[in-house]
Parts: C-alpha cells; structure tokens; sequence
C-alpha cells in the first residue's frame, strides 16, 4: 500500500499532467465558482437541479456552434440580469453544454475541489 504522502504527491502530479488547464477542468471551476457566490449570497438554486434536459434544445444551443460562440453565449446572458440570474443561467448553460459534449462535470468539479485543498491559501499570492 501506497503511503498517504506518496498518494496525495502522486494525485497532485497526475492532476496537473493530465486534468489541469484543460476545458472540462475550466467548465469546473466556472461551476465552483458560481456555486461559491451563489452559496455566500444565499441564492436559492435549487430548481437548477430540478430542470429536465431535452437533446432537442441542447442540439439547438450547441451544434454547429465553435466553442467562443458558445462561450459567448453563456456569457452574454448574465450581464442584462440580476446577480442571482446570472449564477444560475451560467451553471445551467455550462451544465447543458458538459451533457452535450458528454463530459463528466461531476468527475471534474469533484477532482477539481479535491486539488484545490491540497493547495496552498490563494495559492502563490493570488488577490481572488
């Protein structure tokens, strides 16, 4: 058996080699990002997990579409509406996109959130 410090050590190197700065460890962070203020704001998102996803509407929204349109899009929504809005419809939309690429967002928020406590307070000095 691999020793605590070997497995965390190991965990760390295999992150940054093979999940880090990659677009589904990106849609990751968005979401931590926005569940983070959304929770110090005490925006109730709960009807976000409650919302059906029909293929029809994601085909519609993403197909065809380069990944700065869709980015675009995500983003072009949350700057004519309220804080809580916004959070919402940015979760929603990168929610949506991760099921149409198939990209595990789970997997990814939860390796994420697992590095990042491995990490140092505003890791390297960062002011957010």
């Amino acid at each position: 058996p691999l020793s605590e410090e070997t497995r965390i050590r190991r965990f760390k190197e295999d992150f940054e080699a093979y999940i880090e700065n990659t677009v589904e460890s990106e849609l990751a962070d968005i979401v931590i990002r926005c569940m983070d203020f959304s929770g110090l704001h005490k925006f109730d998102l709960q009807s976000l997990f409650n919302e059906p996803v029909d293929g029809d509407v994601l085909e519609e929204m993403f197909s065809g579409k380069t990944f700065t349109e869709i980015t675009f899009r995500i983003c072009d929504d949350i700057f004519f509406s309220t804080a809580e809005a916004a959070a919402y419809r940015v979760i929603y939309d990168v929610v949506q996109y991760c099921q149409f690429k198939g990209i595990d967002l789970d997997f990814f928020i939860r390796t994420k959130m697992n590095y990042n406590r491995l990490r140092g307070y505003r890791h390297g000095g960062k002011k957010y």
